[in-house]
């Protein structure tokens, strides 16, 4: 394989990924290496990736261009801690472990932010428009508004616990890339006492915890419903809006058509207003209707909301242990314990295989140590994409699923092509019509067609990178048990060839103490593991369907009912009252007419009937019908509000006791996170230790006090184990 043309490749791909603003992921970029004899999606991805970046003097542009799959997360970052710990590089090991703890932490602290601004009732402030408040628009247009902003918060929510998802995912593995570096160094220390003691010393493989087992919650199914939700709330608020428009434009033809239509302009006004008025409460209470339905979406908003708040402090849980316990507890026992197996135990252990022939098996043995090493790290790698490439196959297959409808719908109306002999019968037009129904039909469908054609191309090849991993896996788990078997022969092979003097395993008892318990102390933090609460994802309970109950509304009814009564019969009686009104001002006419007769002053009647303000029954009873309409609008307003804070009050209550009922969750992180605070105050007095040791006894005490439990042999212990009575379980 020539190196440089394949990373050359590389750099050209990256470019390529730079210009159109996007990423590759390790297996597509596994596909375009196949040239280069590259077999498929492996770890080995990683390290050219990393190799081609440092080629190029750490080009941000190959940095940036590839990602893991599972997590979105730049190769070259996570290859980064690999090269540190190949080349035991100390310094670069703890820096590269804060900077993912710092990440972890700032997106941990950024969805708390996101989680607050969903859950507090923040008064959004929205501007209707002037146009919006003349037809009576304003209020739907601020809950269309307000409904969008709930919205945007909410995706930044989603987005944010996808984000801290990926970073804790990001630390548990680079923990683990420490761990296996920790578990390397027991077992070579391991081989080596049991070639010096035999089976009197029993090693224990750790118990490697799965942190790839960690649940997440489908917040993406989550925003899913919320958006579908959303969409509803949206479209009622547009066709509400279009009805409101359509309304006010009929009010106003009725209102300018009364106005016209009597004679006292007075009266006519009065039309025009009352009209305008019933318009407007109308507007008002079917408003109010859907500002309960923009409850119940801030409702469901506030669900999610505590549901990711609580399992948000698992994380911080999370994080709380990794960064104030187990990772600086592995790092400073990976940095120091070397020093602590002193030289002069070394020298005495290599001394033990200076013959040829032995000195071949332990280099033999150490091959197979990194093999093993390696092995594992694939068998995890393998595992995680198998894992993940089944979520994306089922996930594929749901939006396939979901789109079913709409492909078939589509394929069913595409045009059918008239034949030649059809299209030459109607001169040509035939074709024109189909090319024409073709363009339409391609402009309302092709993007579901693509999308759907898109997911089955997808599936199809995520299937078989998901074999091609299931295969890799098979035979490397098949290749690891055969590792094991020649590595236990090679054991064997050299516990019969070496020759421990009783002087060496008296000398080497002198250490006994020490390495046992710094070996006991590397199991201990290799077996670093989570409780079962903080590996679970909180699953949502239930929030029962928020109503107001009916003997409420039964109540609202009866009060808006009675208060209906009252309005148009207080209507009526300023009616009646009007009438008898018109009929005095109508006799004292007649008076007036007839005194004007009898003084025969004919210019007087005249002026007399001109100044008189026209207004007969017809128009009282115009007025009294539309006062009535209008009555019947604010009666309705007042159930649509009555309702709407009786929905209120209602929701204030039931969230209130979710959350009431999340909250046992939430005290049980915090005492998990009480419980992190006393061992990192202990931990951090060790590390202090290790810090200010002034010498190889100190820096051992210090380094054994990192152990959460009794780990030292005692002298009756080391007496029974040199008499061949007891033996000793590292």
């Amino acid at each position: 394989m020539d190196t440089k043309k394949l990373y050359q490749k590389i750099k050209k791909i990256a470019e390529e990924q730079q210009r159109d603003s996007s990423v590759m992921s390790r297996a597509d970029l596994a596909y375009e290496l196949k040239q280069f004899g590259i077999q498929g999606d492996s770890l080995e991805i990683n390290k050219l990736v990393y190799d081609a970046y440092v080629y190029y003097k750490e080009s941000p542009v190959i940095r940036d261009a590839f990602v893991e799959m599972s997590s979105n997360v730049p190769i070259v970052s996570t290859y980064k801690l690999h090269s540190a710990l190949g080349q035991a590089n100390y310094d670069g090991v703890k820096t590269l472990m804060q900077q993912t703890l710092d990440k972890t932490a700032q997106s941990l602290t950024t969805l708390d932010n996101h989680i607050f601004e969903n859950m507090t009732e923040q008064a959004v402030k929205v501007a209707a428009g002037m146009m919006n408040v003349v037809t009576g628009n304003s209020a739907v247009v601020k809950i269309q508004k307000e409904a969008n902003v709930l919205f945007v918060r909410y995706t930044g929510m989603v987005n944010g616990y996808e984000v801290a998802k990926n970073e804790i995912e990001t630390l548990t593995k680079n923990f683990v890339y420490l761990r296996d570096e920790i578990v390397s160094i027991y077992r070579n220390y391991a081989a080596q006492l049991i070639d010096i003691f035999g089976d009197s010393i029993k090693s224990v493989e750790p118990e490697l915890f799965d942190f790839d087992a960690i649940e997440w919650m489908n917040v993406q199914g989550m925003l899913k419903n919320t958006q579908l939700e959303y969409s509803r709330l949206s479209e009622s608020c547009t066709n509400l809006m279009a009805s409101i428009s359509e309304n006010f434009n009929v009010a106003l033809q009725k209102a300018a058509g009364q106005y016209r239509s009597v004679n006292n302009k007075g009266v006519g006004l009065a039309l025009v207003g009352l009209n305008l008025l019933s318009h407007y409460t109308n507007s008002m209470a079917n408003a109010a209707n859907l500002k309960i339905d923009l409850q119940k979406f801030k409702n469901n908003i506030h669900k999610d909301g505590t549901v990711i708040k609580t399992d948000l402090m698992r994380l911080m849980s999370i994080y709380k242990v990794m960064n104030d316990v187990n990772i600086p507890r592995a790092n400073a026992f990976y940095r120091f314990c070397e020093k602590v197996l002193n030289q002069e135990f070394k020298n005495l252990i290599d001394s033990l295989y200076d013959t040829p022939e032995l000195k071949k098996l332990k280099e033999e043995r150490n091959v197979l140590f990194d093999n093993y090493k390696q092995f594992e790290n694939l068998v995890v790698d393998h595992q995680m994409n198998i894992d993940n490439y089944k979520t994306i196959i089922e996930d594929n297959k749901q939006l396939v699923k979901n789109l079913q409808d709409d492909y078939q719908c589509a394929m069913s109306s595409k045009p059918s092509k008239p034949s030649a002999f059809i299209n030459f019968l109607t001169f040509g037009s035939k074709g024109k019509s189909f090319s024409r129904d073709m363009f339409e039909w391609q402009q309302q469908f092709k993007p579901t067609i693509e999308k759907y054609q898109n997911l089955q191309v997808d599936i199809k090849l995520y299937q078989e990178d998901l074999e091609s991993h299931q295969k890799a896996l098979k035979e490397i788990e098949n290749d690891y048990l055969s590792k094991k078997d020649e590595l236990q022969a090679l054991n064997t092979q050299i516990r019969q060839a070496i020759s421990a003097s009783k002087e060496v395993k008296i000398k080497v008892s002198e250490s006994l103490t020490d390495i046992v318990g710094l070996l006991r102390l590397a199991r201990e933090i290799a077996n670093t593991r989570l409780s079962d609460l903080q590996m679970k994802a909180i699953k949502a309970p239930d929030l029962h369907e928020i109503t107001v109950p009916e003997s409420v509304k039964n109540g609202i009814s009866a009060l808006t009912s009675v208060l209906k009564v009252g309005l148009e019969t207080a209507v009526d009686n300023v009616s009646t009252v009007g009438m008898e009104t018109l009929e005095q001002m109508q006799n004292s006419k007649d008076e007036r007419n007839q005194m004007a007769i009898d003084t025969s002053n004919a210019q007087d009647i005249v002026k007399s009937q001109s100044n008189e303000v026209s207004i007969d029954k017809l128009d009282i009873a115009q007025v009294n019908a539309e006062a009535i309409q209008t009555v019947a609008g604010i009666a309705n307003l007042f159930e649509s509000y009555s309702n709407l804070l009786a929905m209120k009050q209602q929701s204030a209550i039931a969230l209130e006791q979710y959350d009431a009922n999340m909250k046992s969750l939430q005290d049980q992180f915090k005492q998990i996170t009480n419980g992190v605070d006393d061992k990192a105050t202990l931990l951090r007095n060790s590390l202090k230790n290790i810090n200010l040791a002034k010498d190889a006894k100190q820096l051992k005490n210090a380094l054994l006090s990192l152990s959460d439990g009794d780990i030292n042999l005692s002298e009756d212990d080391i007496d029974n184990f040199l008499n061949g009575n007891k033996n000793i379980v590292l």
